[in-house]
């Protein structure tokens, strides 16, 4: 058995799918988009155990209700026999729900029809508390989303009404869709600890939620290593287009630009998920360039930046230590795994395999 723990940043495109193996062999997908350089769902079948006939996956994590993180859930859930999914348990109302993608509609349908037999954590926070799960020596603090409550008597506060007010009217001047930034605000955003060493999963959370929920109320709750960095390194996170329109420059010195959510993180390490980076052929945003730039060298700190682009990235806790791999990620892996004497696959078959051991 081992004594560490694994992260798994893969190459999908423009989108997200990152799997923690943990200590005592627990899997965790967090996220589900397919497509890419390597097909998630053929690495899970072949590295996971089977039970009722199906390759078994501990959990399943959903950040947030857009397509490029949903993917097939269809798929995914007649593919897989999956123990416990968490999910946003951010609310949508009347038209919005209406204008949510066709995925995360089966995606809710799926989790409403496994009510019975499974207990699912719908995520969102009711006060200025972090959810904290427990699984072995891992720790999960859930830092956002706010329930839909929390959000809308934020949005009555003087600071957040003022932005809100600017940015509904740069939505109206776009007509981008309003309901894309509660997508984003509804993101789950958790840091993963370890050994006293942790990873911040961000979704696609951005400015909006970090400004006026997490950093205000989880400055302590920061602080990790690496960081996943928020909606595949697109400016978001530093500022909206209500500042800074489209294919403008920006800095931390441009008006409207928050760097206090990277301060907080601190993270000697960002893992970008993305298709292309800046300068590259057929390269569309995100990533952002002059993010990059924030995230490589804010306050004069040489972080590195790793994008999934070169290949699926593989982080491991407490270590801090980085692997890359191409399209025969699966058995470069395995055999990766093999070596370090963790036995995967010696329970496929079983029908009473203890949960997820390897070993």
């Amino acid at each position: 058995m081992t004594s560490k723990a694994r992260f798994m940043f893969f190459d999908v495109g423009q989108g997200d799918a990152t799997l923690l193996i943990m200590p005592e062999g627990e899997c965790m997908l967090i996220d589900n988009k397919g497509g890419g350089k390597v097909d998630v769902r053929e690495f899970l079948k072949e590295i996971l155990p089977t039970k009722n006939g199906k390759p078994y996956l501990n959990y399943f994590v959903l950040t947030h209700a857009h397509a490029d993180h949903v993917g097939s859930v269809n798929e995914l859930f007649d593919d897989f026999e999956i123990n416990e999914v968490w999910y946003t348990g951010f609310d949508f109302k009347g038209k919005e729900e209406d204008d949510l993608c066709e995925q995360y509609k089966q995606f809710l349908e799926i989790i409403e029809a496994r009510k019975e037999k499974h207990e699912d954590k719908e995520l969102s926070l009711e006060s200025a508390k972090p959810i904290v799960i427990s699984i072995g020596d891992v720790i999960f603090e859930i830092l956002s989303p706010p329930s839909r409550e929390i959000w809308d008597e934020l949005q009555e506060e003087k600071d957040l009404k003022e932005y809100m007010q600017k940015l509904n009217e740069y939505v109206k001047k776009s007509e981008d869709k309003e309901l894309g930034n509660l997508i984003h605000i509804g993101s789950v955003v958790m840091r993963i600890t370890y050994k006293s060493s942790s990873v911040m999963i961000t979704g696609d959370s951005e400015l909006l939620s970090w400004k006026y929920w997490i950093v205000p109320n989880f400055s302590d709750y920061c602080a990790s290593e690496l960081l996943h960095a928020s909606h595949h390194g697109s400016k978001g996170f530093f500022i909206s287009d209500a500042d800074c329109e489209k294919d403008e420059s920006f800095d931390e010195n441009t008006p409207g630009c928050y760097t206090e959510g990277l301060l907080k993180i601190d993270p000697a390490a960002v893992v970008i998920t993305n298709n292309t980076k800046p300068g590259e052929k057929e390269h569309k945003s995100p990533p952002n360039e002059h993010a990059i730039k924030l995230y490589k060298t804010f306050k004069e700190t040489d972080r590195e930046v790793l994008f999934t682009s070169d290949g699926s990235i593989e982080y491991i806790l407490p270590d801090a230590e980085f692997s890359f791999y191409g399209s025969d990620i699966k058995n470069k892996f395995k055999i990766k795994l093999e070596e370090q004497e963790i036995a995967y696959g010696k329970h496929r078959d079983s029908s009473v395999l203890p949960i997820n051991k390897f070993g």
